[in-house]
């Protein structure tokens, strides 16, 4: 009985037993049955999202031909625009230089006419100063000539037969406004004063003449007056006498002083007129300078020339040439050889603003720069060298 009571409680045990695995089956049956589900479900969308993939991964690769195409198309374009640009630089290169160059070319014509009109501008500038000088110096000798003739007919009034007549002054006038050179004038100047140291050598003559009579007279009435003082028997028409020739006396003696006055006048006059005529330089000339030229052992080769304007001294001095030309208008041309540069015609224009006394141009022919100078006729050998030996430091400057 026990027996059959333990059988059925292992049966029911057993059946349990099964009954729970069977259970636990259908769980996991279900449970996988829903992840298989899961699984499908999960596929098909793998499959949709690689249909949409592949269909995607499609489109960009017809995109990424495209692209390569539009790619190609842009790297022909920009080789084709680096080829353009390198024409376009090689072009403008080319452009400039040619634009450059017809500037400079410009710059260089125009600096050179600017140049030729400032050595023309220059050269007229110091021809006219030459002429205003020379015009200064007659007129200062004119006014100085005026003067000595109002001087003379201010001390010929005392003498009325010696005055200068209106024709005489008139004839003085007429020979200083015709003069035109200045050798000329101090000619001219030299005859008047001449004529005028001999009117005034015989006026001091005449006077001192008459001086010495009438220091004759006066000694003469001094000892009459002396003799009738010593008379003690005078009576009163010898002191009538004997007053007045004192007031004679007196008078003289005053007279005598005058005279005496202008004779010291007239000898001053005489020494002015020396000493003007002293400062007046003879007309320097060309065997003068080059003998001065000789005598000086810095200047080689010293010679002598002819043109159809004068005469011309040539001399050397180290690198420099010098021309000293007795023109119409004398003037000196030094020569230093030098090649002809920009910088050089720059120089060239600048030298020619700093020193207006002179002139700077380049000589293409001799292949050197030139400085021009001028002076006067009346200037001295020494001063003229020295003038032109200045006019040459300015090439190193």
């Amino acid at each position: 009985m026990e027996e059959r009571t333990t059988q059925s409680s292992l049966a029911e045990k057993m059946n349990q037993l099964y009954a729970e695995r069977e259970e636990q089956y259908r769980r996991r049956e279900k449970l996988f049955d829903e992840r298989a589900a899961q699984l499908q479900s999960l596929s098909d969308s793998l499959e949709k999202k690689k249909n949409a993939l592949d269909e995607k991964n499609n489109a960009l690769n017809g995109r990424e031909a495209e692209l390569n195409q539009v790619q190609d198309a842009l790297t022909a374009k920009l080789n084709e625009l680096e080829n353009k640009e390198v024409d376009l630089k090689a072009w403008e290169q080319k452009t400039r230089a040619d634009l450059k160059a017809e500037e400079q070319a410009q710059l260089n014509e125009l600096l050179e006419k600017k140049v030729a009109q400032e050595n023309d501008l220059m050269k007229r500038q110091q021809e006219l100063q030459i002429e205003k000088l020379q015009a200064q110096n007659l007129s200062s000798e004119l006014k100085a000539e005026r003067e000595s003739i109002n001087v003379m007919r201010e001390n010929f009034k005392l003498f009325p037969d010696q005055m200068l007549t209106s024709e005489k002054e008139e004839e003085y006038k007429n020979q200083i406004e015709e003069l035109n050179r200045l050798l000329e004038q101090n000619a001219a100047m030299q005859t008047s004063w001449d004529q005028e140291r001999e009117n005034l050598t015989g006026r001091i003559t005449q006077l001192t003449s008459d001086l010495e009579s009438r220091d004759a007279a006066l000694q003469s009435m001094q000892e009459k007056l002396d003799e009738k003082a010593a008379d003690h028997g005078e009576d009163e028409e010898l002191k009538k006498r004997n007053g007045e020739l004192q007031v004679k006396v007196i008078e003289l003696n005053g007279k005598n002083k005058a005279l005496q006055k202008q004779v010291v006048e007239l000898e001053e006059e005489i020494e002015n007129l020396e000493t003007e005529k002293s400062t007046v330089h003879a007309e320097l000339s060309a065997e003068e300078l080059e003998n001065y030229l000789h005598r000086l052992p810095e200047f080689e080769n010293v010679s002598t020339s002819h043109n159809t304007d004068g005469i011309i001294v040539n001399a050397e001095y180290s690198d420099k040439k010098y021309h000293f030309r007795f023109d119409q208008i004398p003037c000196f041309d030094i020569s230093v050889p030098r090649q002809e540069t920009r910088e050089l015609k720059k120089n060239i224009y600048t030298m020619n603003t700093q020193y207006p006394e002179y002139k700077f141009s380049y000589d293409d022919y001799a292949k050197a720069i030139v400085v021009t100078g001028w002076y006067r006729p009346d200037t001295s050998a020494e001063a003229l060298v020295e003038n032109a030996v200045e006019a040459a430091r300015k090439f190193i400057e």
